[in-house]
């Protein structure tokens, strides 16, 4: 499966944010304007071809912890009215929440992670042969230093197991999981540097999970389930470390050499085309040129079609416009 090369969405759950209150965002923190986008749903962006997903975690034990977000109030308190939430029910219930910024950058296709999962199942399920699909979950904690935002709890040992098992229980037979690379080698690096990534045809209607997460909240997994033993996701760790498996290098210009070194060791690599719309505005694909010369098998984008109110055409496709072909870098296993 490191042969290919694939190209999927950041923020693959996002809806745009409602004009008025981008305008708002402006004025309290640089950068609002990296947030003008969205996202088909994930079925369509499925069946298009993108064959990578992310999705943004926070917890809600109680229920009703995100259901007020602080940038509808400021809307009503300046006499715009708000559109409507799109999940307010789901945001009522506890578990876990897929937004982007929980008070500003809310809007997503669901809030409840599970509505997400079975849409998975359901693709595979449909089309069993795909090719697999990596999924990077970013986890969600704390809060905005602007008063009155809503402070995620933190994710300890309890709530890493119980995100697992959700994952485990709504895809089971349908993951990739560090065992299953493992096997019976010593180790999850040795396995991939030695033995190498399972075949594509072992792997197809599956999906990779993997945790972007570092420092403290990515020990905290790691405790949750030692040496990755019963693990959905992937950690990204170090070179040299008994799980490291999968790395992520965003910046696949200035980081294109330390990419190509990785990928020719054995790892894997995700990386990104674009980031905060500057290549899209600009339409520049020299990010994205050096993402795919660097042999990352995975790309993300914000941009799997153009933004028709940009005026670029900007989008990462390949060449015949597809969304997986064959690693350029990595040679065939023989």
């Amino acid at each position: 499966m490191n042969e290919l090369q694939v190209i999927g969405t950041h923020n693959s759950f996002k809806l745009p944010v409602q004009p008025e209150l981008l305008a708002r965002m402006k004025v309290l923190y640089r950068g609002a304007d990296e947030l003008d986008y969205g996202h088909a749903p994930i079925p369509d962006q499925l069946a298009l071809g993108l064959r990578n997903l992310e999705f943004d975690v926070y917890w809600d034990p109680d229920g009703g912890r995100y259901g007020k977000p602080l940038g509808n109030r400021l809307l009503s308190m300046l006499g715009t009215k708000p559109w409507p939430l799109v999940n307010a029910e789901a945001l009522g219930l506890p578990g876990f929440k897929v937004l982007h910024d929980c008070d500003f950058d809310f809007r997503s296709h669901h809030a409840a992670l599970e509505d997400y999962l079975d849409e998975l199942r359901s693709f595979s399920s449909a089309n069993p042969t795909h090719v697999p699909v990596v999924v990077t979950m970013n986890i969600k904690q704390g809060s905005h230093p602007i008063p009155g935002t809503v402070k995620g709890p933190e994710f300890d040992i309890a709530t890493f197991q119980a995100l697992n098992g959700l994952i485990a229980e709504r895809l089971s037979g349908r993951l990739i999981t560090p065992a299953f690379v493992r096997g019976d080698a010593a180790s999850l690096e040795e396995a991939v540097l030695a033995r190498g990534w399972p075949m594509i045809d072992d792997v197809r209607g599956r999906y990779l999970f993997l945790l972007d997460a570092s420092g403290s909240t990515r020990r905290r997994y790691a405790r949750a389930f030692p040496d990755l033993h019963g693990a959905a996701f992937f950690t990204i760790e170090r070179p040299g470390h008994p799980n490291a498996a999968f790395m992520m290098v965003n910046d696949a210009s200035g980081g294109a050499a330390r990419i190509r070194t990785l990928v020719d060791r054995g790892y894997m690599v995700r990386t990104r085309a674009d980031a905060g719309t500057r290549e899209a505005r600009a339409g520049s694909t020299d990010r994205f040129e050096a993402a795919m010369k660097s042999g990352a098998q995975v790309i993300s984008t914000d941009y799997p079609v153009p933004d028709e109110r940009l005026g670029t055409g900007y989008a990462a496709r390949f060449g015949d416009g597809a969304y997986t072909r064959p690693n350029p870098v990595v040679t065939p296993a023989r």
